[in-house]
């Protein structure tokens, strides 16, 4: 199972955690920018954002990145504030937050509105990567004979690909029903 390349914003102040995962995800050949600050996360993604858009010229589900990776405890701002300001500018930006504080702020993730997961750290390499690479979403499609190939290439947001799921579940009942 082969996957396409995803840009990957990751917010991270411990150095060492944020070179593991970049370490990791670039060796599936995946790009990774990092940001050690939530401040630097923001003007990071706002200005890939701008120019996603410009070379694109259209607005509408413009990701600058395939998923933003959160840290929820940082020394300027916490996580759920930063994937607030994004959402507000880019309701369709992927969020995965991956922290190992869980208990305090996942009430104020039913806050947000738009495609967010959660990781709980310590998270293995492989539950990292099948995260972002949506492995799950991909493997549940092709137990239903789907050839994903295409839409690998097609590099669908997370959103999209759950809603290709589910109508491809509901046809396969309408065809048994």
């Amino acid at each position: 199972m082969s996957f396409p390349v995803f840009h990957l914003l990751l917010m991270e102040d411990d150095s060492e955690i944020a070179s593991l995962y970049s370490l990791v995800l670039q060796e599936r050949g995946h790009k990774v920018t990092l940001a050690p600050t939530a401040e630097d996360c923001l003007k990071i993604y706002s200005k890939s954002l701008q120019r996603a858009q410009m070379k694109r010229n259209i607005l509408k589900g413009v990701q600058p990145y395939d998923a933003v990776i959160l840290d929820y405890k940082m020394p300027d701002r916490n996580g759920i504030e930063v994937a607030k300001e994004i959402l507000a500018i880019n309701s369709h930006q992927r969020i995965i937050f991956v922290s190992a504080f869980v208990e305090e702020w996942f009430d104020s993730i039913k806050e947000l509105k738009g495609p967010v997961q959660f990781l709980q750290k310590p998270v293995s390499n492989k539950k990292l990567i099948d995260t972002i690479e949506q492995r799950e979403v991909f493997e549940q499609l092709e137990r239903l004979n789907i050839d994903t190939e295409a839409l690998k290439q097609a590099k669908f947001s997370h959103v999209v690909l759950k809603e290709i799921l589910v109508i491809v579940k509901k046809s396969r009942r309408l065809k048994i029903d």
